[in-house]
């Protein structure tokens, strides 16, 4: 039995955590310093940074798979004269803190996205406003002349 993967792959949502990884992988190049010292373990700059863009992208992203970017840190950052050693003890360094911060993220843009759909759900419930039509003017009535008998 051969299955079609065509079907099953989500291609949107592919090309999403592809840009989203990339994407996170730049901002922890560009923010993050070249060189940090391992005293104080761990120097609260980089932590405070990832932890922030944690936050970022779980808020905008609400995606499950967001806990699995700052694994993009073994690629995006590169300690210099640690090889691929450094990078591993960054990202078990800072790895819980993105993740954490990502999970505290993805929790606020889902509570506020239901918060937004109950608030539209309550206004499409509620029946319009009922407001009496605008007297419109009216033509003045002249009273009829009463008639006079003659005498005649």
């Amino acid at each position: 039995m051969q299955q079609v993967i065509n079907r099953t792959i989500r291609w949107r949502e592919m090309r999403l955590a592809v840009a989203a990884a990339v994407a996170f992988g730049a901002a922890e190049a560009a923010l993050l310093p070249g060189i940090w010292p391992l005293m104080p373990f761990p120097e609260t700059a980089p932590v405070e940074v990832v932890t922030l863009l944690g936050l970022l992208f779980g808020f905008v992203l609400r995606r499950t798979w967001v806990l699995a970017l700052p694994l993009v840190t073994l690629i995006a950052i590169q300690p210099p004269e640690t090889a691929f050693a450094g990078s591993l003890i960054a990202l078990l360094v800072l790895f819980p803190f993105a993740a954490a911060g990502a999970f505290v993220g993805m929790s606020i843009g889902r509570r506020l996205r239901r918060r937004i759909l109950r608030r539209t759900l309550r206004a499409a419930r509620r029946p319009a406003k009922l407001h009496p039509p605008e007297a419109a003017p009216r033509p003045a009535v002249q009273a009829a002349p009463a008639k006079q008998a003659h005498a005649g």
